[in-house]
């Protein structure tokens, strides 16, 4: 309501409900992180995963932003049509990091045997561990916490 410049009261009366409400946000954010991971076929894929991935931190104003984001994911997943949103965009999130990966592959970025598949959910999981104990520790900003864990899971796969 704060960033649209709306009271509470008229957020809910627009979509009829505070659950309704949070379908509609995880729709858009379920689009927006897919656009900002498409492959266009352009650029250094690792540069546009490593940036995609950074996009979605949840922390734009500091710890209190990224409490509010896990809270508002956890309520996602204790609802099952939230939770079928919530699904969905992390499919489409997963597939998106193996299609740059497997580009990075295919141009000779990463080393030929790199198992895309498994490095994709290795990154997902790096990248929701690394927010959450950036959380905890605190230093350094939240995105030079998570590219730096990033780097760290790509750097093994990386050819010379």
């Amino acid at each position: 309501a704060d960033e649209a410049g709306l009271a509470a009261p008229t957020l809910v009366q627009r979509f009829g409900s505070k659950k309704a409400l949070m379908a509609a946000f995880a729709r858009h954010a379920g689009e927006a992180s897919a656009q900002a991971l498409a492959d266009d076929g352009t650029g250094n894929p690792l540069a546009r995963l490593e940036k995609g991935l950074l996009r979605d931190l949840g922390a734009g104003d500091g710890p209190e932003a990224l409490a509010h984001h896990l809270a508002r994911t956890h309520l996602e997943l204790t609802d099952p049509e939230l939770h079928a949103l919530t699904a969905q965009r992390a499919r489409r999130r997963r597939k998106a990091i193996r299609a740059l990966l497997d580009r990075a592959v295919s141009e000779g970025r990463l080393v030929s045997r790199t198992r895309t598949g498994r490095l994709s959910r290795s990154l997902e999981t790096t990248v929701q561990g690394a927010r959450s104990t950036w959380a905890i520790h605190r230093r350094k900003s939240l995105e030079r916490w998570v590219r730096r864990e990033i780097r760290s899971v790509l750097e093994p796969w990386l050819r010379g």
